[in-house]
């Protein structure tokens, strides 16, 4: 059975969200669907569901929980399509899942800390074989100076553990290997 999105995930706002980083996502999320029976995914930065769509589209079936500092100053385009998703306000930093992450989405704050951060808190429940990717990674020269607390988090945190798998734009994707 196929499952028809409501909502054209590649075309739902986002400018920063380009074609090639969207697929990724959207592969990525029917890759650990495939593999994982009943998979969470967690997606750190709502802003305004482009991402969200993406991965929901690449597994509706999977357990969806979207975290924002602030959900009410966002406009969350075609929330209909997202029955199910688990919208969650607070610091993601804090945030503590109850079980296995098998992929963790990082589009939240840009600053070296934040992403140290979400890092930590998501890292640890991601099992062998689950992912981890990162939005803003490597952006284009004119957003480098704005980010590169994206670029260092990430770069000292890689370790071998993990192995880098997949980059689309400023989108970087880890698996877990042990």
């Amino acid at each position: 059975m196929t499952y028809e999105h409501p909502v054209d995930w590649q075309k739902t706002p986002g400018e920063f969200v380009r074609p090639a980083e969207r697929q990724l996502l959207y592969n990525l999320a029917q890759d650990i669907a495939h593999r994982f029976k009943q998979p969470t995914i967690v997606n750190v930065g709502v802003s305004h569901g482009a991402t969200l769509h993406c991965l929901y589209a690449g597994a509706p079936e999977a357990n969806h929980i979207a975290i924002d500092i602030d959900l009410k100053r966002r406009s969350l385009r075609g929330a209909h399509a997202l029955a199910g998703v688990t919208l969650i306000e607070m610091d993601s930093n804090k945030y503590r899942p109850k079980g296995p992450v098998h992929l963790a989405f990082i589009d939240g704050g840009h600053g070296y800390e934040t992403v140290k951060g979400d890092i930590k808190a998501l890292a640890p429940h991601i099992p062998v074989g689950g992912v981890i990717a990162f939005h803003d990674y490597a952006p284009v020269p004119r957003d480098a100076k704005r980010l590169t607390g994206v670029n260092r988090a990430i770069d000292e945190w890689r370790n071998d553990a993990w192995r880098e798998i997949e980059t689309a734009g400023s989108v970087i994707a880890f698996k877990r290997i042990k």
